[in-house]
């Protein structure tokens, strides 16, 4: 089933011989890897590595979802078969895959699979039925056209700007979303360059415009940290600074501040000496509550893990459930798979399980998305998007951005590449803003 048959057929443009991978049967509940490749028409594919050709190639082919109960027969017009001649390879295909299923799964709609006469209307019915619709695919075709145009006009400062002048109205922060997600996926691609540009873009866009930027900051060095430290007049303002920049002063940062100290000129080196004294000071503090944090959250899970009412005693301690909280559950949790206790092991799974739907029945609606979905393994995610396709909204994408921008500030970046890597593929399955009626 869904094995493909090599096959060689003359490129149209410059017809030399392409060897190309056919498949006439495409059941996608057994091989879902299959409907991502028809969606970016890789699949029955003409790639000519000669002149570097690529279109689809004329062949019959029945596409299956179970999922769905949709059975789509392709019947390429160009192939110019009589009507007697289409029914039996219409019957042949229908055969194929009647008979590679157990009798029990066999059901009336396979029977009776609806004709497509291109390629093209087939990936519109698969998309269809994952609840993309036509609307929705205009829009991301303007949103590309758009795109495009601004690319064109950002040859220089001068043109940029006149040509997001006459397309203004085009631009809110959907759009801007879309953009730092397509430079995202671009970068996953290997493209650094193009990534680069459109982030840019994104950048530019927002400052503009007035809109938020999703460009998450980049990693501030010791230097910039030390010079934002030294401009804090507060105290109170300086010990917040250092809460949120607390893995940034490490030891190079130290190294890099005494440096300045015996560079320095004699007044200062005083004010510099005086800005470690207080670094420091603050920083014991922070680490000292941390470590008296993580005891406390020690205590909470081993009452929780003793309790003989689980899901009463997380409810219970809700409030004291934390990031040091989680912190201490997952590092004993990968602590009893590194030891083998499985016992152990279970048992923490399951405070896991119901402190994270405890913790996400509280959540607001997007929030309560964003978790879930970075839960989900890598290889569920796309089936979750198009389920929840229709909750995917501008406002998700701007609290994705925000939670990206402060995963970074945190020290939590990679939490935060794998979010941005999420946008990218968010990016396609947001819902389309319906006019206001004027």
């Amino acid at each position: 089933m869904s094995t493909p048959q090599t096959t060689s057929v003359r490129c149209p443009q410059c017809r030399q011989p392409v060897q190309v991978s056919v498949y006439s049967v495409v059941d996608v509940g057994k091989e879902p890897k299959l409907k991502e490749a028809l969606l970016r028409g890789q699949l029955n594919a003409i790639n000519c590595a000669n002149c570097g050709y690529h279109g689809p190639l004329a062949a019959p082919m029945l596409y299956h979802d179970p999922a769905k109960q949709l059975a789509l027969v392709l019947m390429p017009m160009e192939m110019g078969l009589k009507r007697d001649a289409e029914e039996r390879e219409i019957g042949k295909l229908t055969n194929r895959l009647i008979e590679s299923m157990p009798a029990q799964q066999r059901k009336m709609y396979m029977l009776q699979p609806r004709l497509m006469l291109n390629m093209q209307r087939l990936t519109d019915e698969v998309l269809e039925a994952d609840g993309i619709t036509r609307e929705m695919r205009d829009k991301q075709a303007a949103q590309v056209r758009l795109l495009e145009t601004l690319m064109q006009g950002a040859r220089t400062e001068e043109d940029f700007k006149r040509v997001l002048q006459e397309h203004k109205s085009e631009v809110d922060q959907e759009f801007i979303n879309v953009v730092a997600a397509i430079a995202q996926s671009t970068a996953v691609g290997g493209d650094q360059q193009s990534a680069a540009q459109l982030l840019q873009l994104a950048e530019a866009l927002a400052q503009e415009t007035g809109l938020t930027s999703p460009v998450p900051a980049g990693p501030v060095s010791p230097e910039e940290l030390i010079e934002e430290l030294r401009a804090i007049d507060s105290d109170d303002e300086l010990r917040a600074v250092v809460a949120e920049a607390r893995p940034a002063l490490d030891y190079k940062f130290y190294q890099t501040l005494t440096g300045k100290i015996e560079a320095g000129e004699a007044n200062e080196a005083a004010q510099l000496k005086a800005l470690r004294a207080k670094l420091l000071k603050i920083t014991e503090e922070l680490d000292n509550q941390m470590k008296e944090a993580l005891r406390n959250s020690s205590q909470v899970l081993q009452n929780i893990l003793q309790s003989p009412d689980l899901k009463k005693c997380v409810a219970d301690n809700l409030e004291q459930i934390d990031d040091s909280f989680m912190m201490v559950l997952q590092g004993n949790i990968q602590q009893a798979a590194e030891q083998k206790q499985e016992q152990v092991l279970r048992a923490l799974q399951t405070v896991y399980q119901e402190v994270v739907a405890q913790l996400e029945s509280r959540m607001p609606p997007d929030l309560k998305l964003i978790n879930q979905l970075l839960r989900a393994s890598p290889g569920d995610r796309a089936e979750y998007l198009r389920e929840h396709a229709a909750e995917i909204t501008p406002e998700v994408m701007r609290t994705m951005a925000g939670l990206v921008n402060d995963l970074n500030g945190s020290g939590r970046a990679e939490v935060a590449n794998e979010l941005r890597g999420l946008m990218a593929q968010a990016a396609a399955w947001q819902k389309p803003i319906q006019a206001t009626p004027t």
